[in-house]
């Protein structure tokens, strides 16, 4: 199935995914809007270590009192309610540099996606969601599912 009717049709559980589509995130978040879905997209480039991660994160996702810490960030996670909206997705592209770079923190940031997700996993029936997209080398997170087709 394609990633737009994945993200505003269909009843996939809340979680961390991986996806193959290379549709524009300005395309994406075009039709996200109609839906009330927020989007947040993080260009992975920028991110090498989990202090970038953090500050990437304040910036984009505008969380109003992340600590720079994994605890915090979680925290953060599992409460949107400054950005109201029928579901949340984030994209993350270019997900390996701060896996090669930092691969333990890596793996922390990645637990910490999918316990977030877990707390969201509910009856997407008129009820908040979160997913959390990588785009990427899946080579550096194998275990995450695909979500779409190429």
């Amino acid at each position: 199935m394609k990633l737009l009717q994945i993200l505003t049709q269909t009843t996939v559980n809340s979680g961390v995914y991986f996806i193959q589509s290379e549709i524009d995130v300005n395309e994406i978040k075009r039709v996200l809007e109609k839906e009330n879905l927020k989007l947040f997209h993080f260009d992975g480039k920028s991110i090498s270590t989990s202090q970038d991660f953090f500050n990437l994160a304040k910036e984009i996702m505008g969380f109003p009192y992340l600590g720079d810490n994994w605890n915090a960030l979680l925290d953060c996670m599992r409460d949107m309610s400054w950005h109201p909206a029928n579901g949340y997705i984030l994209i993350y592209d270019d997900f390996q540099v701060f896996a090669r770079n930092d691969p333990k923190d890596f793996q922390i940031a990645l637990e910490v996606m999918k316990n977030a997700t877990e707390s969201w996993r509910v009856d997407r029936h008129n009820k908040p969601f979160m997913y959390i997209l990588l785009r990427g080398d899946k080579q550096f997170a194998p275990e995450i599912q695909v979500l779409d087709e190429a």
